[in-house]
């Protein structure tokens, strides 16, 4: 993860309709994210992160990546997390910004 470019966290439940409303944004704005990484993560199974990953279209793009933790994992590497819950780190690896709940694309772009 964080790979010398900007990245983003966005965690998400499979079954959450801000989720979803995230990812279409994102999808339909997916050329903003070309130099991004934007990592989908779930503590829901790998399986149904996948099922959301191809119904929105994430699993066609490069620079979506979608992954499952379990619970603990999300807690020792985020501590306390909601859906959707979103990070985004600059190039340098550090936070620059943290979203609980759904957000407008536009913002998100600001901080990459």
């Amino acid at each position: 993860m964080l790979h010398g470019k900007p990245s983003i966290v966005i965690f998400f439940d499979p079954d959450c309709e801000l989720c979803h409303r995230e990812a279409t944004q994102i999808r339909q704005q997916q050329a903003a994210f070309a130099n991004t990484s934007v990592y989908w993560l779930t503590t829901q199974s790998l399986t149904k992160a996948r099922a959301f990953a191809h119904q929105y279209g994430l699993d066609t793009l490069s620079m979506m990546h979608v992954g499952a933790l379990t619970r603990e994992e999300a807690y020792q590497a985020f501590g306390p997390t909601s859906v959707p819950h979103i990070f985004i780190y600059g190039a340098d690896k550090r936070l620059r910004k943290e979203y609980k709940g759904e957000v407008k694309v536009e913002a998100l772009l600001k901080y990459l």
